[in-house]
């Protein structure tokens, strides 16, 4: 109540408001932008300047701008795919794996996983190191011809987290979040444009990688670490893993994919 005996906002027993006159807030929790929310660019793998490609057996720039694969042990097909997305999002492409010809055996240096790098200078912004350090969250949509555990790991400098996603269902896009706490004990080794920061999805490894500890909190790199709990098999058996939406964003909350043109996203 101001200006006397005037009611201007009310709050009832229900919780419903009723205001008159203008409230003016003088600051809002959080300096997150409303714009330019994604740190990672074509999360929608809509970009694909290389072309799709078969016949991979190893690492490479294969396929879609920006996403790196690492492969070893099985014969994959990279392409980007229009036919098999998730229903009524907004999407219009997804990156498609599939294993054509599946390994033999299994072998501890077996892995399939994306990744995507960040140069130092664009990601200083976080604060790591400090008590103001950053917190991201991270959202993307996967599906599977196969059941089973895939992994997501961040990494800077020598440290990691990571995080377990479980796909229950095969054949069925599903939604998967990840909230990061900011790394308040150290910061980046690079502020320059070299790689400063990167984030890998483990789609199938051997125990070279999976037969670590998950590192749930920023904990020290290990190479077994990367992809630790990963059961997900795509090296022995033949099938498909697709992903898309693929956003990490600076903040406490997980907001809806953010969409740009494709000419700002070539860009």
């Amino acid at each position: 109540r101001t200006g006397g005996n005037t009611d201007r906002f009310i709050i009832d027993q229900d919780g419903n408001t009723t205001q008159t006159g203008i409230a003016t807030a003088s600051d809002f929790v959080g300096d997150y932008p409303l714009s330019n929310r994604r740190i990672n660019m074509n999360g929608d793998f809509i970009i694909n300047q290389r072309g799709n490609k078969t016949g991979i057996t190893g690492n490479g720039y294969h396929c879609w701008d920006r996403w790196y694969y690492n492969n070893h042990g099985p014969t994959v097909s990279l392409s980007q795919d229009s036919s098999t997305v998730p229903v009524g999002r907004g999407f219009r492409t997804a990156a498609k794996v599939e294993t054509t010809t599946a390994a033999g055996s299994a072998h501890a240096g077996n892995v399939m996983a994306l990744s995507y790098k960040w140069e130092g200078q664009d990601v200083v912004r976080l604060k790591y190191g400090s008590a103001q350090a950053e917190s991201l969250r991270v959202s993307f949509w996967a599906r599977s011809s196969q059941t089973g555990v895939f992994v997501t790991t961040l990494r800077h400098d020598n440290k990691i987290i990571s995080k377990q996603h479980t796909i229950s269902t095969a054949n069925t896009y599903v939604k998967y979040t990840w909230d990061i706490p900011g790394d308040t004990a150290d910061g980046l080794g690079t502020t320059n444009a070299n790689s400063g920061m990167y984030i890998v999805v483990y789609i199938s490894s051997g125990s070279n990688t999976n037969s670590g500890g998950l590192q749930t909190s920023w904990g020290a790199y290990h190479a077994a670490h990367m992809g630790a709990g990963n059961t997900l098999d795509l090296v022995t058996n033949t099938g498909t893993f697709y992903i898309t939406g693929f956003q990490v964003e600076v903040g406490e909350t997980v907001t809806p994919y953010e969409h740009t043109s494709y000419a700002e996203e070539l860009r």
